[in-house]
């Protein structure tokens, strides 16, 4: 595994497209659309993006949204189809690589299937502006060898105290294991404004800490019904419904994302109640 960390390491200083991985300790906070949705606001943004499906054993990117790719990550390994194949345009401005799902063999992929991918990956992104990366669930070895990679990890958390327990324990695994320093969080499924601001102060006080360093609040995304009717026509919401309260979080989330500080990502002090990374009015709440 340390070849691979390295590796990841080394791609990461090769330059090209900004790297985000989107990650979640458990599964059910809307992780993947929370990836969806971010990857066609920056698009809409003029942005050239790459979503990549990596969760490798339950990939579901293009069910939600609707196509049917020619070849995907597994057909690629196996020889089937060239690298070039991969990217599929569902957008303006996004591109899909798409993963096999239920597949065993993606599921548990072994160290040199996951070094490979590593190293396709490098070679994707440089042709776009970014890489956005819908990580499976939990603290497997796909999720923490990709995370590795990221410019940041984007963790989605929900109000479940077994959403904030899984998140913590996340950021520590990638903190301790795989050198991990930035970090990323989105409260997903708000009820009310100030909501998201108070969730993430929950994990922010825990994670500075224990493990001495602090996520940055990227913003809260409100419960909405339209996320429902988007799912079920298999369509991005921030594309059928542009004018929805969660579409204007996720553009927000988008221009917060595309503005980061380009510094080390270790971010010590707590956040102010005017957090310049508040979506939907939830940090002066906070």
């Amino acid at each position: 595994m340390q070849a691979i960390v390295d590796q990841a390491a080394g791609l990461k200083r090769a330059g090209g497209a900004r790297m985000l991985a989107v990650a979640s300790g458990k599964g059910g906070v809307g992780k993947t659309t929370v990836a969806v949705n971010l990857a066609m606001a920056l698009g809409r943004q003029g942005r050239r993006v790459m979503l990549v499906d990596a969760d490798f054993g339950l990939a579901n990117v293009d069910v939600l949204l609707g196509v049917q790719p020619s070849a995907h990550l597994g057909q690629w390994l196996d020889g089937q189809v060239p690298l070039e194949d991969l990217p599929l345009a569902v957008a303006d401005h996004v591109q899909l690589v798409a993963a096999s799902s239920g597949a065993r063999r993606m599921a548990d992929l072994d160290a040199p299937g996951r070094s490979r991918i590593l190293g396709a990956l490098q070679d994707l992104r440089r042709q776009v502006d970014w890489m956005v990366l819908d990580l499976g669930a939990g603290i497997a070895p796909c999720v923490r060898e990709f995370a590795a990679l990221a410019d940041e990890v984007l963790v989605v958390v929900c109000d479940d105290p077994a959403s904030l327990t899984d998140a913590y324990a996340l950021i520590k695994i990638l903190h301790q294991e795989e050198g991990v320093l930035r970090f990323g969080v989105v409260a997903n499924q708000v009820h009310e404004s100030g909501a998201g601001g108070r969730l993430f102060a929950k994990l922010a006080r825990v994670v500075e800490r224990f493990l001495a360093i602090r996520p940055v609040y990227r913003g809260g995304v409100p419960h909405d019904g339209l996320i429902r009717h988007a799912l079920e026509h298999q369509r991005a919401l921030v594309t059928c419904h542009p004018h929805a309260a969660a579409s204007l979080a996720f553009k927000s989330l988008a221009r917060a994302v595309d503005k980061q500080d380009e510094g080390d990502g270790v971010h010590r002090s707590a956040p102010g109640p005017k957090d310049r990374f508040a979506v939907w009015g939830d940090a002066s709440q906070a």
